[in-house]
């Protein structure tokens, strides 16, 4: 079975990202109140470590008529249609801040205004990339 991805593995996988921002950088957490946040944070990111393996292990277990039905939802238009229209908004909005930070950057006469211009050019790119390809395979 091929892992059908549930909506619980995509909230695991946002809140893990989101606390190894947090634990990593985090400018407007003080360096004293980031020490102390630490250790909670560790503990956090196995609680999210082991939810996420009781998740796939529970879902192994499942009998094959479950696992069945478990592909079967996570493949049906429904789910594809929302889960494309939601990359889709996403990626829109992506872009529409890449844009806005670069104007902002540009005007206010930023070197880093380079590095966001090619990270917006490369991101544009890869959605050109992937639409030729999906082109060419359906």
């Amino acid at each position: 079975m091929k892992d059908a991805r549930t909506m619980k593995d995509d909230l695991i996988q946002c809140l893990t990202l989101l606390l190894l921002g947090l634990g990593i950088w985090a400018p407007f957490i003080p360096k004293d109140i980031k020490e102390i946040l630490m250790p909670a944070l560790l503990v956090l990111y196995v609680g999210l470590g082991l939810a996420s393996m009781w998740l796939r292990r529970r879902r192994r277990r499942l009998s094959p008529a479950e696992q069945r039905d478990l592909e079967r939802e996570s493949r049906d238009e429904r789910a594809q249609m929302i889960r494309d229209r939601a990359a889709w908004y996403c990626w829109t909005v992506e872009l529409l801040v890449l844009m806005a930070v670069l104007c902002i950057l540009v005007f206010s006469d930023c070197e880093f205004a380079y590095v966001v211009y090619w990270i917006t050019f490369a991101h544009y790119c890869l959605f050109i990339a992937m639409r030729w390809w999906l082109n060419r395979k359906y």
